[in-house]
């Protein structure tokens, strides 16, 4: 479950990440994990401090098994206006094991589902974003991986529905910022 400060991921029922809106974002869903929230189905994910960096999550691996995820929107193709070429991945700083880059935000369409990686119950997982356009600066969910020193990612629950047009299970939405403190926008929402 995630509090305040630490993110608990299941993962022996598949977790799944999904992107957001102009930017890349994406969403870490589980089908049996137990929200703090709902939000109504449908609904769009607000960040309630647009324009401030969003303190920093410690997402943990909560059971053993694999982290899948299902995109929601980057750009044109996903019906968003993100401009510059991104990517998603996962890191098992536990394992030292990475995930490869997914999810082309330019090209993949809403629903389209990418195996994240295999995890056991304990690991810490650091979620990244790689702005191709910018050179390949990494923003990470863990500030020191973050090539600006700051936190990029945005987590809150989410009840399940539609998203994008595509069926979203219930989980945990990560929105992503894909530029750097001295020029965002830090707008983490769908």
């Amino acid at each position: 479950m995630c509090g305040l400060s630490a993110c608990n991921i299941p993962a022996s029922v598949p977790a799944r990440v999904t992107a957001g809106t102009t930017k890349l974002k994406w969403h870490l869903v589980a089908a049996d994990f137990l929200l703090l929230s709902e939000l109504s189905q449908g609904s769009t994910i607000p960040y309630p401090n647009v324009g401030t960096i969003e303190p920093t999550n410690i997402f943990k691996a909560s059971s053993t098994g694999a982290i899948t995820g299902y995109f929601v929107q980057g750009a044109a193709a996903s019906g968003g206006g993100a401009a510059d070429l991104d990517f998603v991945g996962m890191l098992d700083v536990t394992t030292n094991t990475f995930s490869g880059w997914l999810f082309n935000n330019q090209t993949t369409t809403p629903g389209t589902i990418a195996n994240f990686g295999h995890v056991s119950a304990g690991d810490t997982l650091v979620f990244e974003l790689e702005n191709v356009s910018l050179g390949n600066i990494i923003f990470a969910s863990d500030p020191t991986r973050s090539a600006d020193g700051v936190n990029h990612v945005y987590q809150a629950a989410w009840g399940g529905g539609i998203l994008n047009g595509a069926a979203i299970p219930a989980g945990i939405y990560l929105g992503t910022e894909d530029e750097p403190k001295s020029f965002s926008d830090f707008n983490l929402q769908r």
